[in-house]
C-alpha cells in the first residue's frame, strides 16, 4: 500500500492503514486519493486503539 509518493514535497500528516494491517503515513492529498480508490482503507488513530479495537 502506498500513500505517499515518492517526490512528494508536501508533510506525511495521516496514517492509514488497511484490513491486513499494513499502515503507512501520506500527505492528506495522497491519503484521500488512496481513500477513494482503495477498498478497506481506512484512517488509522492511535486514539481509538488502532487495530485493535
Amino acid at each position: 500500500m502506498t500513500a505517499h509518493t515518492a517526490g512528494c514535497a508536501e508533510p506525511a500528516e495521516l496514517e492509514i492503514a488497511d484490513s491486513w494491517g499494513d499502515c503507512v503515513w501520506g500527505c492528506p492529498g495522497h491519503v484521500e486519493e488512496t481513500i477513494l480508490n482503495v477498498r478497506s482503507v481506512f484512517i488509522a488513530s492511535g486514539e481509538l486503539g488502532g487495530l485493535a479495537a
